[in-house]
């Protein structure tokens, strides 16, 4: 029989049924009306299931069978069987063939019974080899003695405390039995006593302390016969070989006399006896040989006593004290002391003989009566006294103090002579008369003419000539210091004719020739009381036609031909006063006046190149023949009652032409490098007039009511009044600019959850459950305060689940202190909720943490301030982008993604930084766990346009993502709240700088995105860090970045700070060196 098509109720617009007719090619009936909702008839092997969603009807592959009972029948066997090399897979255990295994890595296998029930395995082998066993037995005397049974703890312990109770630990007792000691193989045998070794046997024989030969046997031979090296010697042997050796030797020996000598050893005794100086002493087994002090010595110092030293020859000998010696040959006798007297004494009466000099006393004579000559100098410090002629022969007296004498007479010349009388008078007597005497009132006569031939010093001199004592010399007088000579006539001082007073040299001289008086000089200086009067008609001649003169009224100053009236530099002509003058100073000419009036027939002519110059060379004008050039050195004051005309294409220029205003007639140009506009109050441009840059196309103007700013073409007006603080500009797409709203708080990601201050300890314990339908993945960081040992941490950790299991991260972060460890976490899920567990470092700790859920089907795509929630619902295997974000506006990011695979039924979530340079754009991806044995997608990064690119490859088609991203710029703008803080933008060099900070009492932990930026060296960087603080302690650790120079550009240290209480702050250098700025996204918790 042949299929039917069925019919179906026909209903009009208004709903009313109008008739029935034939279901066309795709019309369904719905489950609620007892069909399946399908138009179509699925693929072979496909079944009729419901969809995911759990509202429909699917023809799809069979998938996962959920059965809540599986039941054989009676007595029946249940047999599942896969296809192919397929595995049976239950839960989390794999059955292939004959073996079972685990399927999550590392993960026990547990074989329980229930209840009191028992597991049996028969003929179980551990491992690929060894033995099978049977069984296990538990006999204490291992009587069964079974090669395939295993025994109990409890037997093997008994059975070996039986055998060794058994042993003696003291002692090796064998009663009448010989007991023997011996090794295996070539081992050795060790002696030890009080865990010291006292020998070693080996086949070699015994050795005794660790070291020297080994003994192998002791022989009792009296003459040592075997000569050996490995055996002992017994005590009587030992005794009866060196007695014989003693009894059977003599010693031999020698002195310097006697010859040689012997004793017997075994009955002598060798006896040594000291001699004249010497003694002996024995000691142990030593004898010493000792001089007395009566024995001198070559070294050292002896004392001689009533010695006889017969011709001895004594080198550099030093005598202290009186020495007594009948006679002494020698070249030098030197005293033995730094400025010490060599003293030479006689004896008695007797004199110091010194060759021919006899010395007794302090009287010096000759020892046979002959003249004492003195062949050189003698310097005599005090008074020579002589009683008899003094004769000097032909020498010479130097440096003599006084000579005591009565008369000094001349070499063999009696008629001269100086007499000293007792009168204070010395005579000096020439030729047997007086020549001159020097009297007691120090006057001096002399008694024939005196002839001077150096400088005459006296009080006065009278005489009635002077002659110069030599052919055409000078008679010289000269005064003491400032003293005059004064020359006092009753009549005229007559000077004869030619000649002259000179004065210093004959260049300066007075002198007549019987007509002309002649004055020379250098300069003539008149100086004068009252006037130099010189008669009318009488002139000064200067030269020969150059002459003042006057003839009693006027003054005349002729000049030679040509000639000029030179007034010296300095020197003016005044006119009335020095008010009105004409004065040179060498260079220029100064005329003075109240009014200077210049009147000219024609013109007032000033050379090319000579400036008119006001107050100083600053202020000029000056011509070169072609252009007139005015110099002020402040401002240049044009005052005109009407305008100031420039003609049309004539500029002024400031510098050069590049520097220019000039009019055409038309339009007023003004050139210039930068054209600064400086006002004290407005600069005023007309209505409707525009500032122009290029062209109309880029331009400023203003209507009256508002400004228009024209850029690239396109004009937009600017609003007219402000908006709020923070508030940005915005367009409404028609060129109208206004102000809106830029909401930049950091607590405007709504989607986080923060719970505070749950207990946990060292057991699991369920910190937070969510329901597995309405969210897929949650992104933590979290808070630890470790109250028993007084330290904290920072973690971050996520979790996703994919509807039967849940899956967890382990923690990355940081500590307070270094003893201090991050917790670890679990997680499941029960009745269809995800629970989060924490084990704590102690038994006493709290934790506060921050949540991020996502949800692909619960979690709105939004922007709140920095962070921005975004799906998307089909990424491939080929690369494809998931995200963007503008290059200029940011320059990093944060991302948590979530991954769904839906035909996999598979999840997971992946995190990622991002940061660009303006030219390319650089991620690190991490954190990344899945519910599947891979990683679901790949991420990489690059610039397209004016956006940074986020791209991703999935490891399979019709991936799922919700991505939660926070958004990094380099001049971020500084709020906060409970919770989060965006810090601002610091600058930062090489050195730690102060960055952040909190109060423990408001926070003990926090994590930062942090952002670096050096633009003279090019390079940025993202980084993820975490920082703590405890009572006494504070901590920091960098985590993940990404960095545009590969290497970490940023380093961090934490510290408690010294100005505030219980805070602790976190310091940032730089790689790149100084200019780096640094801005942070921070998320904080307080665990009390």
């Amino acid at each position: 029989m042949a299929d039917k098509t069925p019919v179906r109720v026909v209903f009009n617009s208004s709903n009313v049924a109008t008739g029935m007719a034939e279901f066309q090619s795709g019309e369904t009936v719905g489950v609620a009306n007892g069909g399946t909702g399908l138009s179509s008839i699925g693929s072979a092997g496909q079944v009729l299931k419901v969809n995911a969603a759990g509202n429909a009807l699917v023809f799809a592959g069979e998938g996962d069978l959920s059965i809540q009972n599986l039941v054989a029948p009676s007595n029946a066997d249940l047999t599942l069987t896969t296809s192919g090399t397929g595995s049976i897979v239950l839960n989390d255990l794999t059955i292939a063939d004959n073996s079972i295994s685990t399927n999550r890595s590392n993960d026990d296998l547990q074989i329980n019974a229930s209840g009191t029930g028992t597991v049996i395995l028969e003929n179980l082998k551990i491992g690929t080899s060894g033995s099978t066993v049977t069984t296990i037995l538990d006999e204490d005397n291992m009587s069964s003695d079974s090669a395939t049974s295993l025994a109990t703890q409890q037997s093997i312990k008994a059975y070996v405390d039986s055998e060794v109770g058994a042993v003696s630990t003291t002692a090796i007792s064998q009663l009448n039995s010989n007991v023997t000691v011996a090794d295996s193989g070539s081992g050795t045998i060790t002696v030890t006593v009080d865990a010291s070794t006292i020998g070693t046997f080996t086949s070699s024989g015994l050795q005794l302390g660790g070291s020297g030969a080994r003994v192998t046997t002791v022989l009792d031979e009296d003459g040592f016969d075997s000569n050996s090296n490995t055996s002992l010697a017994t005590q009587q042997s030992i005794k009866a070989y060196v007695d014989a050796q003693i009894t059977a030797e003599d010693l031999d020996f020698q002195a310097d006399s006697g010859g040689a000598l012997s004793i017997d050893l075994d009955s002598e005794t060798f006896t040594f006896t000291g001699g004249t100086g010497i003694d002996t002493s024995g000691s142990g087994n030593a004898v010493t040989f000792a001089i007395d002090s009566t024995v001198a010595t070559l070294t050292g110092s002896q004392t001689l006593t009533n010695k006889t030293i017969s011709s001895p020859t004594i080198e550099t000998p030093t005598i202290t004290g009186a020495t007594t010696i009948g006679e002494i040959t020698t070249n030098l006798i030197t005293s033995n002391g730094s400025n010490a007297d060599v003293s030479i004494q006689p004896s008695g009466t007797g004199d110091v003989l010194i060759s021919g000099i006899r010395i007794n006393g302090t009287t010096l004579d000759s020892s046979d009566s002959s003249t004492i000559n003195i062949n050189e100098n003698v310097i005599v410090d005090g008074t020579l006294t002589v009683t008899g002629a003094l004769d000097f022969s032909e020498a010479n007296l130097s440096n003599v103090g006084n000579i005591g004498a009565d008369q000094i007479f001349g070499d063999g010349d009696t008629n001269t002579s100086i007499t000293f009388s007792g009168s204070d008078v010395i005579t000096i007597a020439t030729g047997g008369a007086t020549a001159a005497t020097f009297n007691a009132d120090q006057t001096t006569t002399f008694s024939g003419a005196g002839t001077f031939a150096g400088i005459v010093t006296a009080t006065s001199v009278t005489a009635n000539d002077f002659t110069s004592n030599g052919s055409n010399a000078d008679i010289t007088i000269a005064p003491q210091g400032t003293g005059d000579i004064n020359l006092t006539a009753g009549a005229d001082v007559n000077i004869p004719s030619g000649i002259g007073l000179t004065f210093g040299d004959d260049a300066e001289k007075i002198e007549g020739d019987g007509t002309d008086l002649t004055i020379s000089g250098n300069n003539i200086n008149l100086t004068a009381v009252a006037d130099v009067n010189i008669p009318s008609g009488v002139g000064l001649t200067f030269a020969t036609a150059e002459k003042i003169e006057s003839d009693g009224t006027d003054l005349t100053i002729t000049v030679g031909s040509n000639g000029d009236i030179n007034i010296p530099a300095n020197i003016g002509l005044t006119f009335g006063n020095d008010g009105e003058k004409i004065e040179g100073d060498g260079t220029d000419l100064t005329i003075t006046g109240n009014l200077i009036n210049l009147t000219a027939a024609t013109a007032v002519v000033v050379p090319s190149g000579i400036p008119l110059r006001f107050v100083d060379d600053n202020e000029k004008i000056t011509s070169d023949g072609t252009d007139l050039t005015i110099n002020s050195g402040a401002d240049i004051n044009l005052t005109a009652t009407a305008d100031v005309n420039i003609p049309a294409n004539v500029g002024i220029t400031f510098g050069n032409d590049a520097e220019k205003i000039e009019g055409d007639g038309t339009d007023l140009t003004i050139s210039g490098n930068n054209i600064k506009l400086t006002a004290a109050t407005d600069v005023i441009i007309p209505t409707n007039v525009g500032l122009h840059f290029t062209d109309a196309n880029e331009k400023i103007e203003s209507d009256g009511s508002k400004l228009t700013i024209t850029s690239g073409g396109t004009a937009f007006a600017l609003p007219t009044s402000d908006g709020d603080a923070g508030d940005f500009l915005k367009t409404d797409g028609a060129g109208t600019l206004s102000f809106g709203s830029a909401v930049t708080a950091a607590s405007d990601d709504t989607r986080a959850v923060v719970k505070t201050n749950k207990s946990v300890g060292t057991s699991a314990r369920t910190i937070d459950f969510f329901q597995a339908s309405g969210t897929d993945a949650a992104f933590y960081f979290m808070a630890l305060n470790d109250l028993t040992n007084d330290h904290t941490s920072a973690s971050v950790f996520t979790v996703c689940h994919n509807d039967s299991d849940a899956f967890i991260s382990g923690p990355r972060g940081g500590s307070s202190g270094t003893a201090n460890t991050l917790p670890s976490t679990e997680a499941d899920i029960s009745s269809n909720q995800v629970r989060v567990k924490i084990v704590a470092p102690s038994a006493d700790s709290k934790i506060s943490y921050y949540k991020i859920p996502l949800s692909r089907a619960n979690t709105a795509n939004a922007t709140s301030g920095v962070t921005v929630t975004t799906a998307n619902t089909d990424v491939d295997s080929a690369t494809e982008s998931i995200d963007t974000f503008a290059h200029a506006s940011f320059r990093a990011a944060k991302y948590f993604i979530i991954i769904d695979d839906n035909a996999k039924t598979e999840t997971g979530v992946t995190e990622a930084l991002v940061v660009h340079d303006g030219t390319d754009a650089f991620v690190a991806q991490y954190g990344t766990i899945n519910t599947g044995n891979n990683d679901m997608i790949t991420l990489t990064a690059a610039i397209d346009g004016s956006n940074v690119v986020l791209s991703a490859a999935g490891l399979t088609s019709n991936l799922s993502l919700k991505i939660h991203k926070t958004l990094l710029s380099d001049s971020m703008t500084a709020v906060s709240n409970s919770n989060q803080k965006i810090i601002g933008a610091t600058t930062i060099s090489s050195s730690a700088t102060a960055f952040d900070s909190f109060d423990m009492d408001d926070n003990n932990a926090a994590l930062y995105y942090i952002v670096g930026k050096n633009a003279s060296e090019g390079e940025f960087s993202v980084q993820e860090v975490y920082m703590t603080g405890a009572p006494g302690e504070a901590g920091v650790s960098a985590g993940p970045f990404v960095s545009t120079k590969s290497t970490t550009q940023l380093t961090f240290t934490a510290a408690y700070l010294a100005d505030e209480d219980n805070s602790v702050g976190l310091s940032i250098a730089s790689t790149s060196g100084a200019s780096t700025v640094v801005n942070a996204y921070r998320i904080n918790a307080l665990a009390e």
